[in-house]
């Protein structure tokens, strides 16, 4: 059963991602009122460019100037992380996938899937947090695709337990580092191992230096998902911060 505290106490949230942070910053604009006390400050660049984040004298730091530029304008204003500022952090999407390959792959090759995730960019980001704080770093995966066309036929609950028992044996992969990884709400899994096609409808686009956030990715577009689908995850994962905030 997840750890949930009666009530969620004030807490300093760094939350590091690529374009799938937009969900996330979509959702808390939702429900940040329901949370005083509460603060999330993001950093996000789109695509590969959180490759060029690096630990340097007790903070995170970009490599290069567009991923700064970047930061300022996702975060706020702020060039770099201080993790004295921060109580917990959340590293988002950054290929860390858990979507289902090929059903006619044997077990084993699955494993082997599962375990190259250990190499994702997310991961890279989330040990690159690790060198500078012990507190508490939470991962996100990049949700399921969501259903093209049709929903898929079948019993929602084989794909959900399926995706349970992913985010377990991951869990378990990135104990070694203090990881905590949260996957998405079982809610949104659909029949198929998908995401439910309502949870993408209307996802728009992430603000960065190149481009004014706020633009829809349109109907063609399965990858990202919308602000409903955000707030619902961060229901799930902000008392599961509260608690080990209170427990560190």
């Amino acid at each position: 059963m997840p750890l949930r505290p009666r009530a969620i106490e004030p807490m300093r949230i760094c939350v590091i991602g690529n374009s799938h942070a937009a969900m996330i910053k979509g959702g808390w604009d939702r429900i940040a009122a329901e949370y005083p006390g509460v603060s999330l400050t993001f950093f996000a660049s789109p695509g590969g460019a959180m490759s060029q984040l690096a630990a340097r004298d007790g903070r995170l730091v970009a490599r290069r100037p567009e991923l700064r530029q970047d930061f300022v304008i996702t975060s706020g204003g702020m060039q770099d992380i201080d993790p004295a500022q921060f109580d917990v952090f959340v590293t988002c999407g950054m290929k860390l996938s858990l979507r289902d390959p090929d059903p006619r792959l044997s077990s084993a090759l699955r494993t082997h899937l599962l375990a190259s995730q250990m190499q994702s960019l997310n991961l890279t980001c989330a040990r690159l947090v690790r060198e500078v704080t012990d507190k508490p770093v939470l991962l996100l995966p990049i949700p399921l695709r969501a259903a093209e066309g049709p929903e898929p036929e079948g019993e929602a609950e084989t794909a959900r337990k399926a995706y349970a028992a992913k985010i377990s044996a991951l869990s378990n992969m990135v104990a070694t580092d203090r990881l905590i990884v949260v996957g998405q709400p079982a809610s949104t899994i659909g029949a198929g191992g998908v995401t439910e096609a309502r949870w993408s409808r209307g996802s728009v686009k992430l603000d960065h230096a190149n481009r004014k956030g706020g633009d829809f990715y349109g109907d063609h577009d399965r990858a990202h998902m919308n602000a409903d689908f955000g707030a619902l995850w961060l229901r799930e994962l902000l008392p599961v911060a509260a608690e080990l905030v209170a427990m560190s």
